[in-house]
């Protein structure tokens, strides 16, 4: 019988001797299978955890975590071109968060074998509001604007450039508009944080 393999977390203080943040909040834990690089480019604001098998790559660019945020299992954060996430933010497993990408219309050569000056790729920053919920394997392309309380459906694409509008719920390939979404988060936000006081 094999027993179950047990992973567990880095906390903040650990936090500071493994990895070199750029800044990083009070309570933030980071799963020890995940894998980070370019650490020095990545703040991470306080209450934040994030979970097994999750890949954060910002060697290049930045990436800006705000408070009382989740990255769930296997996610994938690049930072090349500027990834900013709000408060309340919370990623499902699989999310994916691409600010860099190859030009696909055969003008350039791909990968990134063969050097950014041949490759050409087109990268810019993703925004992602506060209280924005994304759905297991969502993908989100470079430039795309997640406005405030946006929630997004499991398996959308939000396309390059897209612009989701504030308080609604979108889903599909590409993302579309569904309905309203409710604000009554926002006063339990409130009330919870006048009890972290």
């Amino acid at each position: 019988m094999t027993k179950n393999l047990q992973f567990g977390y880095f906390e903040t203080e650990e936090l500071k001797d493994v990895y070199k943040f750029k800044n990083i909040g009070k309570n933030v834990r980071i799963s020890k299978a995940a894998n980070i690089v370019g650490s020095e480019n990545i703040s991470l604001g306080n209450n934040i955890r994030i979970d097994n098998f999750t890949n954060i790559i910002c060697k290049n660019g930045y990436i800006n975590i705000g408070d009382h945020n989740h990255v769930a299992s296997g996610c994938f954060i690049l930072g090349t071109g500027g990834v900013e996430m709000g408060d309340f933010v919370g990623l499902a497993m699989g999310v994916q968060l691409i600010s860099s990408s190859d030009n696909y219309d055969g003008s350039t050569l791909t990968n990134p074998m063969v050097g950014i000056e041949n490759s050409k790729p087109y990268t810019k920053k993703i925004i992602l509001g506060d209280h924005n919920l994304i759905g297991t394997n969502t993908v989100i392309l470079p430039g795309a604007k997640i406005g405030e309380g946006v929630s997004v459906g499991a398996l959308t694409l939000v396309k390059t450039d897209q612009k989701l509008l504030d308080w609604y719920v979108y889903f599909g390939i590409p993302a579309k508009k569904l309905k309203k979404r409710k604000k009554d988060l926002l006063f339990l936000a409130e009330n919870f944080k006048k009890g972290l006081k």
